[in-house]
């Protein structure tokens, strides 16, 4: 208990001093046990923790890692709807009882990576537990060495740790001993396979290479395209649209923690992807015109919300607050 005491205090003091609140890994990793997680909550209260993107690192290969859906991290990160990730960008990434394995300091320590929660204003340890994966109180209490229930705000309580190959297993393949000619011809046998496992790795290497390339290409296409989606050329392409308009009012989102992110796009549940579609918010009288994303999927957000914009146009709109009352007018699907 003493040492997950201190290694908690040390990670307090280290956030505290670099404001480091994600993870990030490296080129070859999407997690490394020097990484450590900070579980945070999002506007629509869905569990998440910030990942840095370093250099190498795919949407794929992330994914895949954490064992999420791209459309599950382009919902959280709706500006991935119109680009690929880029270096040194923060995105995040949802986060599930099942990734979580809770207990104190697991006995190789290389193969995890630590989960911590920073404590809010109002809430306590009987809160925290029951809103984060149904932890005992007394779990979390054993696991950060906590004699009293009593939390301070700000405290950081450690929930659990990651393992490392959670959704990517490593296979530990055994070196088979020979000691005798009676085993020469196993021993040829097994050389055929290593040659023929190191020429599927190659086959493997430049399959990826391949996809890679596919993807930084797609990434430089979207990236063209975000150049031409301007107010003004939106605007003209809506105007001169023969295509049937359909209008409507109601709730408009936007990710608040997103402010900053660039980008006139919008996320709808009906409209064209790809479509243009233009936004008023009667309050200030603002218009703008921006492209359909994507669509919103079904239970990503409350039915009352009507069109998820992103940061760019929710500026350009005068929204302050995440929920705005906007009305709007997009192309009837054919």
């Amino acid at each position: 208990m003493k040492f997950i005491f201190q290694n908690s205090l040390y990670i307090c003091i280290l956030f505290l001093v670099t404001g480091k609140a994600y993870a990030t890994g490296d080129s070859l990793h999407v997690l490394t046990a020097y990484d450590t997680i900070f579980i945070q909550k999002d506007s629509l209260g869905i569990n998440y923790f910030n990942h840095k993107v370093a250099a190498k690192q795919t949407i794929y290969g992330i994914c895949r890692f954490y064992g999420i859906k791209p459309r599950q991290l382009r919902e959280l990160n709706p500006a991935l709807m119109v680009r690929g990730i880029q270096i040194d960008e923060l995105i995040k990434v949802p986060i599930s009882a099942k990734m979580i394995k809770v207990s104190s300091l697991p006995a190789e320590r290389s193969g995890f990576a630590p989960v911590y929660y920073e404590v809010k204003p109002g809430e306590g340890l009987f809160n925290i537990s029951r809103n984060y994966f149904s932890i005992k109180p007394e779990k979390i209490m054993a696991i950060n060495g906590m004699t009293s229930p009593e939390l301070k705000l700000g405290q950081l309580l450690l929930i659990g740790w990651i393992p490392l190959d959670l959704f990517n297993p490593t296979v530990n393949t055994p070196k088979a001993k020979y000691n005798n000619k009676a085993n020469q011809k196993s021993e040829s046998s097994q050389s055929n396979k290593d040659k023929l496992l190191f020429r599927d790795a190659r086959t493997i290497t430049k399959e990826k290479e391949i996809a890679r390339e596919a993807v930084e290409e797609a990434a430089e296409k979207a990236e063209k395209e975000d150049a031409k989606n301007t107010t003004e050329s939106n605007k003209s392409k809506f105007e001169n649209s023969s295509v049937t308009k359909v209008s409507d009012q109601g709730i408009a989102f936007w990710h608040k923690e997103m402010k900053g992110n660039k980008g006139l796009y919008v996320l709808h549940r009906i409209a064209p992807r790809g479509s243009i579609i233009r936004i008023t918010n009667p309050m200030y009288g603002s218009t703008i015109y921006a492209r359909v994303a994507g669509t919103i999927s079904p239970n990503a957000y409350p039915d009352e919300v009507m069109i998820v914009v992103s940061p760019e146009v929710a500026s350009r709109l005068g929204a302050k607050d995440a929920r705005f009352f906007s009305r709007i007018t997009y192309f009837k699907q054919e």
